[in-house]
Order: structure tokens, then C-alpha cells, then sequence
């Protein structure tokens, strides 16, 4: 089988995420939830905007975990609609920027600032996470989401985000990874199928991190974490039906195969997936 271009691979990706309406769904959903013309906040787009394994709890975790505070300016790379940005932004009082490749994620993403007022700290721009518009040590921190599964040149991902990094800033990262040769089951949420999927393993991850210079402090397994959540998630689909505001709202009908297919994969030891702190040496 020929091997696709990576121009060709990366459209398929854009493909795979290219979501229609997303601003319009979501208002949909806050209406069916009582809170209509009432101000928005963070925590009512949580189960919407956490666009990630463990929702709002686990990005709570990776935020203690990297020390973030009020005066940091942190980068919030693959930012997806923007969900951690504000939480960040909410919860510390930190300006985050958020880069991320989906024009219509990017677009999301402005609106929902908009509706929770948060537009004084949190922005947004469309841009490539390997080649980034930032100057050499213009953040404090960076977050880094379920994102390196997309992006097949790890080396030159972690050397970017080191070269926007300042000395001593913190590289949050929550990833998917490569527990076995056997590939996870497709379609993921991050790809449609194994040829537009990048996930390596812990080792290989650490080598790229630690070849772009950075120094790990802190790593956690979250994978049995992983898995309770998705266990509860579909429990509560089975028993009580499907929320009226959640992923599905986001990504549409096809989420529950796509979930359900990272719940078989976390089942089955083919995806690990972890927590870690990531430091830039001051010298």
C-alpha cells in the first residue's frame, strides 16, 4: 500500500475535524438546559468544551500539577474550541493564547470567550503547532492537550514549544500513547484511522521531549483514571440516556462510536494515557 503524503494526511485530519455549526449547537444545548439569555460561565461549557479524556477534572489536575500562576502567560497549544484556555484564565487569572490548525474550532473558540467574558484574558489564533508565530521565550508555560497524535514530527513539536518557552517555564502535557504495537481502534477522536494517526510510546515521547532540552519533573499514569471515565460516562448514557450538553454536541451522532472505540482501546492495552510536568532548565 502506498504511503500518503503528509499534505494528503494532514487533510484528512482537517477533514476529520471539520465540524459544521459547532457555536450554534452548543447554544442550542445551553437553551435545553434552563440557562437561555442568563450569562455563561466556564463551568457551564465544561461537559462541552473539555475536549479531552477526564473532562474538567483532569485538566484541574494538570493544572495544579504545573504550578501555573496569576502573572504567567501561558500557551495553549492544539486549544481545540478553547475549554482549558478559560478554565485556566477563570480559576488562576493568567492570560492564555490558544494555536490551533481547525479554522471552525478557532472561530468556536472566540465565540464561547465572548459569551463567559473572558476575552480580557484569553485569545485565540489559527496556526501550525511546529512552526508557531511566537517569539523566543514569550510564555511562562504551555499546555498540550491530546495533541500530539496529530502531529507525526514529534522532535520538532517539543523544540518549538522549547523555543517559546522562558527558562524555568512549564510544559503541561496530557497525552495519548502507544501502549503496544497493536494500533488503537479507529475511528478516534483525534483520526480516522491508523494511517493519519501518530501515537508512540512513552519512551519514544520522552526522547523527544528530553532531545528538545526539556527535563522531566513530574509523570503520571492516568490510564486506570482513563478508564473509570469512560466506564461512568457510558453507565450513565445506558442508564439515564444521553445529556442534554456533552462531547456529542460537539462532534455530533459519530462521537459515541468514536468514544466508544477509545474506551475499547484503553480496555484492551493499546492506548496508555498520562500526566506530565515538563521544565525548561533555566540555563
Amino acid at each position: 500500500m502506498v504511503r500518503l503524503l503528509y499534505y494528503e494526511i494532514m487533510e484528512k485530519v482537517a477533514e476529520h475535524y471539520e465540524i459544521s455549526g459547532i457555536s450554534d449547537r452548543i447554544r442550542d444545548a445551553l437553551m435545553h438546559t434552563g440557562i437561555g439569555d442568563k450569562p455563561v460561565t466556564p463551568d457551564d461549557l465544561a461537559p462541552v468544551d473539555q475536549f479531552h479524556i477526564g473532562g474538567k477534572e483532569a485538566a484541574i489536575e494538570l493544572a495544579e500539577m504545573a504550578g501555573f500562576q496569576s502573572d504567567h502567560r501561558i500557551l495553549d497549544v492544539g486549544c481545540g474550541i478553547g475549554g482549558p484556555a478559560r478554565l485556566l484564565a477563570s480559576t488562576i487569572g493568567c492570560h492564555v493564547v490558544g494555536i490551533d490548525f481547525a479554522h471552525q474550532f478557532i472561530t468556536a473558540a472566540r465565540m464561547l470567550t465572548e459569551w463567559t467574558y473572558l476575552t480580557h484574558l484569553v485569545s485565540f489564533i489559527e496556526g501550525n503547532a511546529k512552526n508557531m508565530p511566537f517569539e523566543e521565550a514569550e510564555f511562562d508555560g504551555v499546555w498540550m492537550e491530546h495533541v500530539s497524535m496529530n502531529i507525526e514530527d514529534k522532535p520538532k513539536l517539543f523544540a518549538d514549544i522549547f523555543r517559546v518557552l522562558k527558562p524555568g517555564g512549564v510544559l503541561a502535557v496530557h497525552e495519548v500513547l502507544a501502549a503496544s504495537e497493536l494500533p488503537a481502534y479507529y475511528p478516534a477522536p483525534w483520526a480516522p484511522d491508523e494511517e493519519t494517526s501518530f501515537l508512540i510510546g512513552p519512551k519514544a515521547l520522552c526522547r523527544a521531549a528530553k532531545g528538545a532540552g526539556f527535563e522531566i519533573e513530574a509523570w503520571q499514569d492516568k490510564t486506570e483514571d482513563s478508564r473509570k471515565f469512560f466506564d461512568k460516562f457510558y453507565a450513565n448514557i445506558d442508564e439515564y440516556g444521553t445529556p442534554t450538553m456533552g462531547l456529542h454536541t460537539l462532534m455530533g451522532p459519530r462521537f459515541s462510536e468514536l468514544g466508544r472505540n477509545v474506551l475499547r482501546s484503553l480496555q484492551d492495552e493499546r492506548i496508555w494515557v498520562i500526566q506530565a510536568k515538563l521544565v525548561k532548565p533555566w540555563q
